[in-house]
């Protein structure tokens, strides 16, 4: 399973140099901020899932092997 989460980028900060806008900047920068949070937790979902697949191919990877040194030295 491929990792797909797409990351949104951020709006504009706040900035004290534009006080007019810095409540509505303010506002929709904590927004993207719970929106990352969702979006880094898809992500860890995700890279865990992979994970497991990785370790179970492994398992299984290791056993075929065990498998096949026993049959080739079996007498």
């Amino acid at each position: 399973m491929a990792i797909d989460t797409n990351f949104t980028t951020p709006s504009s900060p706040p900035s004290s140099s534009d006080p007019i806008n810095f409540r509505t900047r303010a506002d929709a920068f904590v927004a993207w901020l719970v929106t990352l949070v969702t979006q880094l937790i898809s992500f860890i979902t995700q890279l865990n899932s992979t994970e497991t697949n990785i370790n179970a191919k492994e398992a299984s990877t290791v056993a075929a092997s065990a498998a096949a040194v026993a049959s080739a030295n079996y007498q």
